[in-house]
């Protein structure tokens, strides 16, 4: 009796076993089911890139400090001790007072504490060069914004592959399983006596064909889905399952508005016309190098030193202003204004080019919708056409007045069709995204706006989602050490020289928005807001 429980309850855990097994196994089939909104904000949570741009602020803000610290005080403490050795000069010609004084004229041990303190009054090549270096830490936070820019848009191109990737899939399923109902009405019609062998022969060859470029298209979903994976910063082995649909058709601005509209918003622009005034900003200072700066000194120095059987010490309090005049360095100024007129030149330049190329992408980028969206258009009617045609062969052949030829060239028609159609589709929603990229733009996306760093925690360590864990509904991400991240509070930025220059504020992101920097951690922080 005894055997026979314990042989019940192993079968019973066998079973258990089994069934866990192939309820994980069918979690895996279904994988991460995201949609774009997910997609999106997990790529800004969890790409090792975009988090590696917000090390380019940190960077800009270590040089501020250090160039804003020769305007800042500067306190020095100096405490030295020592301890001489008696020298062979004595006194012995004054007898026992020499010897009660040690035999020597200098003391054996000597303190000396020194307080310094100094403050620059006037330097205007400090005051240049600081001025700059806190204008790159705006264009930093310019060059952060494209990333994010280029990163949304990555993220929508591989999504909508994905999309294309899986309708694909039913389009090849759809062939194959018509070309099936061919093959069994050929074979009845060849019984019938109605057909040909010849026929049978082409559509047991046009199901043979067909099996392959299903096998394709299932191969092609997954290598798409590989690349979702990894824009979002997930294990390349995660199945991602996206939920959603194409962008909808939709009317667009002239092309003057769009790009009078990219050259207002792109964050590059700002950056490099942010990164020209820090050039004339160290075009100024390295000319500062010319001309006087004014210091102020001031020293507390204690001295003490020790005779036996007497101590002596004094304190002096000095304290000076000095004015500097350069009057020959060497040409060390001549030659730093040489390479800040360089470098101011270099910028104007740069940000030229860069106008010319703005206005070049989003006019190919409008070019591109327009082109896809008149393909999309067509394909519709093709595909109504091409089903119509379809149906009509098909009773055509069952009824011996159609030939097979006439039902294979309806057939591949249709299939033609179906992918212009989803292929349409998808060329229409990437040139769409890739139209606001080149705007510099995040549309689609609630929450995620280009001129704002982002409500996110961005350098998150990738997830740990083994494939026979994740839920059937498709559980959200969730990093396995959170603690490590860089977090990163939603907060508008502008560029960050229209703080200390009112009259720039309009030409830099729209009006309300506010512009805090990084603390030294190279963290953002919005004041009084802990909703995410």
């Amino acid at each position: 009796m005894m055997s026979s429980w314990r042989l019940l309850r192993g079968f019973a855990l066998i079973a258990g076993f089994c069934c866990l097994l192939s309820v994980r196994a069918s979690a895996a089939d279904r994988g991460l089911k995201v949609t774009l909104q997910e997609a999106v904000l997990k790529a800004l949570s969890y790409n090792p890139s975009f988090a590696a741009s917000f090390q380019s602020i940190r960077i800009a803000r270590g040089r501020h400090h250090q160039t804003r610290s020769g305007l800042l005080p500067k306190l020095t403490g100096n405490v030295v001790k020592t301890r001489q050795t008696k020298p062979d000069v004595s006194l012995g010609n004054m007898g026992g007072f020499g010897s009660l004084m040690g035999g020597s004229l200098f003391a054996t041990k000597v303190s000396d504490e020194r307080l310094t303190l100094t403050q620059t009054i006037l330097s205007l090549q400090e005051y240049f060069a600081s001025r700059s270096a806190k204008r790159l830490v705006g264009a930093a936070v310019s060059d952060v914004l494209k990333a994010k820019v280029d990163l949304v848009a990555n993220v929508k191109e591989a999504f909508f592959d994905v999309l294309f990737a899986g309708k694909m899939v039913e389009v090849m399923q759809a062939t194959l399983e018509q070309a099936e109902r061919q093959l069994n009405q050929a074979q009845q019609n060849y019984a019938a006596g109605v057909a040909s062998k010849l026929e049978l022969l082409r559509a047991e060859v046009h199901v043979a064909n067909s099996r392959p470029q299903a096998l394709d298209a299932a191969r092609n979903r997954e290598i798409a889905e590989q690349v979702l994976a990894n824009v979002m910063g997930l294990e390349a082995s995660t199945k991602v399952v996206p939920a959603g649909t194409f962008v909808a058709i939709s009317d667009l601005p002239e092309r003057a508005v769009l790009v009078d509209r990219a050259l207002l918003s792109r964050p590059d622009v700002r950056a490099a016309r942010t990164r020209l005034k820090a050039a004339q900003d160290g075009l100024r200072a390295a000319k500062s190098g010319r001309y006087p700066f004014v210091q102020a000194n001031g020293m507390r120095d204690k001295s003490q030193g020790t005779r036996f059987p007497l101590t002596e010490s004094i304190v002096i309090d000095s304290a000076t202003v000095s004015v500097n005049v350069p009057i020959f360095d060497g040409e060390l100024t001549r030659g730093r204004i040489l390479e800040a007129q360089g470098q101011e030149r270099k910028a104007s330049y740069e940000l030229a080019a860069l106008d010319q190329t703005v206005e070049l992408q989003v006019s190919r980028a409008f070019s591109v919708v327009a082109n896809a969206r008149s393909v999309l258009e067509a394909t519709e009617t093709a595909v109504r056409q091409a089903t119509e045609a379809l149906a009509i062969s098909e009773e055509g052949y069952r009824l011996g007045i159609r030939t097979y030829i006439e039902l294979m060239d309806a057939q591949l028609a249709l299939t033609e069709a179906r992918t212009n159609r989803v292929k349409a589709h998808r060329d229409y929603s990437v040139a769409r995204s890739r139209l606001d990229q080149a705007q510099g733009l995040i549309t689609g996306i609630e929450g995620v706006r280009a001129d704002e760093i982002g409500s996110v925690s961005v350098g998150q360590p990738r997830p740990n989602l083994p494939r026979e864990s994740v839920g059937p509904d498709g559980v959200s991400v969730r990093a396995s050490s959170p603690t490590s991240a860089t977090t990163v509070s939603a907060t508008t930025v502008r560029s960050v020289e229209s703080r200390s220059n009112p009259k720039e504020r309009e030409s830099s992101l729209p009006t309300g928005s506010s512009s805090p920097l990084p603390d030294d951690r190279g963290m953002w922080s919005e004041p009084r807001r802990t909703s995410r």
